[in-house]
């Protein structure tokens, strides 16, 4: 189960911020611990990680995110989806 409380006060500003910038809401749907990141998901489907270093785009979709994970690709950062 995941915890829907942030690691930092400040994660909850920051990401509006990213939702602003990127044009869309996002929805937390995870925490991934290794790099203590919040998992986001936006109304379209595309998944991001944010964490201290910022946003990166995880996918474009669920199979695209998960197709990425187990290939090991780099994640861009999300201000290349900024609109």
């Amino acid at each position: 189960m995941t915890d829907p409380t942030f690691a930092y006060d400040s994660d909850v500003k920051a990401i509006q911020e990213l939702a602003l910038e990127l044009g869309v809401g996002l929805f937390s749907v995870g925490y991934e611990s290794p790099e203590h990141g919040i998992l986001l998901v936006d109304k379209n489907g595309r998944f991001f990680h944010f964490h201290d270093t910022g946003g990166h785009h995880l996918g474009e979709n669920n199979f695209d995110t998960f197709s990425r994970f187990l290939r090991g690709v780099a994640a861009p950062d999300a201000d290349d989806f900024f609109v």
